[in-house]
């Protein structure tokens, strides 16, 4: 599957680095169970490099460098080939400075945030990653969509446990769960979003052209306005002088990007801080459960997603499978999606793991 995608992605103009970039964020999103953020958005990424809206040669800069900070201009490249470049230069400057942070202009669509922070855990660091996003989000005590739903991420490495990854939007679902719901006909729970009108909401469509509601009610909005600050106005994304009487105007539409890298051997012995991690997640689990529930850790049902669906395939939706037998053949590709289903012909399940 990831081989017809990387084909969609240059068909559709990227060259082959940033194709193969795009192809493997969005397939492990889809193994991870993100569906959100995964097989979905192949179509998306397509129509905004037609529109232009993602550049298909975009030249990613450094405008700004210290010894352990970047400032970087990603030029409307897909979220992924941009953020990864930013998160790798991030874990090469903590090696000798133990912290570093990097900043991306000019961002597009980020995908799953775990892709990034997640990239620190080989190197004994803990990963950092944060997105603002175009308003849906209602902040606390209003109806408008006004701040988006602005991603935070932090991977931890553990030593025998899976690695803690916490990531989550700073809404109460992420904007791509109810595009979900939308394409595959299913509602959404109410509690989630408002209408137009500012009333709760189980109709995806509505809430699309609604709010979304923060989690947490203000501490989620609050958290939201602070990812927005280090993603947008920190890297002036979205500040730039009036056309007509110089002050500062926001454009709250424009996407930035903030990643932040710690070595661990910079604060302690990295294989007791790990053996640290496991301590601390057998001591939860072990707590008493309410109901008989299981106890899980951030990013542990994403781990056990990933193994199942490696071993056994991926299942998709009718409108994404739909959607990718229709890019195929309009970009006359030589690798066909149908030639993914395992087992053959028999369903819409994509045999994950081996492409």
């Amino acid at each position: 599957m990831a081989e017809f995608c990387r084909e969609v992605f240059q068909a559709a103009g990227l060259e082959a680095q940033h194709a193969a970039t795009v192809s493997d964020n969005l397939m492990e999103a889809e193994l991870r169970g993100v569906r959100s953020h995964g097989l979905i958005q192949v179509k998306n990424y397509v129509d905004g490099l037609k529109s232009g809206a993602i550049n298909k040669n975009p030249r990613i800069k450094v405008l700004k460098e210290t010894p352990g900070t970047l400032l970087i201009d990603g030029d409307l490249a897909p979220g992924s080939a941009s953020g990864g470049y930013a998160m790798a230069k991030c874990i090469e400057k903590a090696r000798e400075t133990g912290v570093a942070s990097a900043a991306v202009k000019n961002g597009t669509h980020f995908g799953m945030a775990a892709s990034y922070a997640m990239t620190a855990l080989p190197h004994d660091m803990l990963g950092f990653a944060f997105c603002n996003a175009k308003p849906r989000i209602a902040v606390h005590g209003s109806i408008d969509k006004n701040v988006g739903t602005n991603p935070v991420c932090v991977a931890i490495p553990a030593d025998r446990q899976y690695p803690v990854v916490y990531d989550a939007a700073t809404s109460k679902t992420a904007y791509n769960k109810v595009l979900y719901a939308f394409r595959e006909g299913q509602k959404i729970e109410k509690g989630l979003a408002l209408d137009e009108a500012g009333d709760e909401t189980d109709d995806p469509a509505t809430a699309l052209n609604g709010a979304f509601l923060p989690f947490g009610g203000y501490k989620g909005s609050g958290l939201a306005i602070v990812v927005n600050v280090l993603c947008s106005l920190l890297t002036g994304t979205a500040i730039q002088p009036g056309a007509e009487t110089q002050e500062l105007q926001e454009d709250p539409w424009k996407i930035g990007f903030y990643f932040s890298a710690v070595d661990i051997a910079a604060f302690q012995d990295p294989k007791l801080f790990k053996k640290s991690v496991d301590l601390m997640i057998t001591r939860l689990k072990s707590s008493r459960k309410k109901d008989g529930q299981e106890i899980y850790m951030p990013g542990e049902l994403e781990y056990l997603s990933h193994a199942e669906q490696s071993a056994h395939g991926i299942s998709l939706g009718e409108a994404i499978w739909s959607d990718l037998k229709a890019l195929g053949r309009e970009l006359a590709l030589s690798f066909k999606v149908e030639d993914c289903v395992y087992p053959p012909c028999a369903s819409n399940s994509v045999q994950a793991g081996t492409q």
